[in-house]
């Protein structure tokens, strides 16, 4: 059964929705509505939202093959500039998380024209946190994004 995850600024009492097992992510009051829209009493993300939070939290997706999959579903309806926007907003780990969308979908050869600055001297990002195994790095070093998997060059 899929969990249903939400973002909270505090913890909730519930641990199931709709018959679901409920995870809460707590996130700051100042980012918790950025790249997401009003649906009635809630919020849901944008597209660039999921696929920006898939790629800070890839240990809550189940790898990065989840991302992979994830991103070849969306990157055509992504805005890149809204992207880098919430990379911003969240520092450090925002701007890991652009870096490992943009080495996905350059990769994979995907419409998401995006163009994080990565300066030679920044470290390596592995696009699976949870893996240390360094197998594949993208071509050119251009946004220092490693993984343990081959498959995704081209």
């Amino acid at each position: 059964m899929r969990t249903v995850f939400v973002a909270c600024e505090q913890q909730v009492k519930s641990s199931k929705v709709s018959g679901r097992p409920l995870r809460v992510v707590i996130e700051r009051p100042q980012t918790i509505h950025l790249g997401a829209e009003v649906v009635e009493r809630s919020w849901r993300s944008t597209v660039e939202r999921a696929l920006f939070e898939c790629a800070m939290r890839v240990d809550l997706i189940g790898g990065i093959e989840h991302l992979a999959e994830a991103l070849a579903n969306g990157a055509r309806n992504a805005d890149a500039r809204r992207m880098a926007t919430l990379a911003k907003s969240f520092g450090g780990r925002g701007s890991a998380a652009v870096r490992r969308l943009a080495s996905l979908a350059h990769a994979l050869g995907l419409p998401l024209a995006l163009n994080p600055e990565v300066s030679k001297s920044q470290s390596m990002i592995r696009l699976d946190p949870r893996d240390p195994r360094d197998v594949w790095v993208d071509s050119a070093l251009k946004w220092r994004g490693a993984s343990p998997l081959k498959s995704y060059e081209r």
